[in-house]
């Protein structure tokens, strides 16, 4: 049987993702997604690396703003390097699979916690390219 590594996260978006390329122009985007959990009497929150490609890079980039909470479907990978003193590093990183955008009410009222907003779902099937 094979594995399955897979992330369904809902959470706000850290900043504003910026559209970028490699060197061989493939565009993507890059952002973290915060999450929190109540421990004790605090809130922990974490900081998600999500990674977008293409198609689905452009929709971030054009819709997403800080601060927005998004639902984030993908698939868990760890990148690998070395830092400057040799050191090996590792992160775990969700590339975008599919998301879930607010609707434009709740975007324009991004702090609106609203539980009966509808939310407009893009599959990657949507996608035009």
């Amino acid at each position: 049987m094979g594995t399955i590594a897979r992330a369904f996260i809902v959470g706000h978006v850290g900043a504003d993702p910026k559209l970028d390329q490699t060197n061989s122009g493939k565009s993507f985007v890059s952002f973290s997604l915060a999450t929190s959990n109540r421990r004790g009497n605090e809130d922990k929150t974490t900081w998600h690396n999500i990674i977008a490609w293409e198609g689905r890079a452009e929709l971030c980039a054009k819709f997403l703003k800080k601060g927005m909470q998004v639902t984030v479907f993908g698939r868990l990978t760890q990148e690998e390097w070395h830092n400057k003193n040799g050191e090996k590093r590792r992160k775990t990183v969700i590339i975008l699979d599919d998301l879930v955008l607010p609707s434009r009410k709740q975007a324009q009222t991004s702090n609106s916690h609203d539980e009966e907003t509808v939310f407009g779902r893009y599959h990657s099937d949507d996608i035009p390219f």
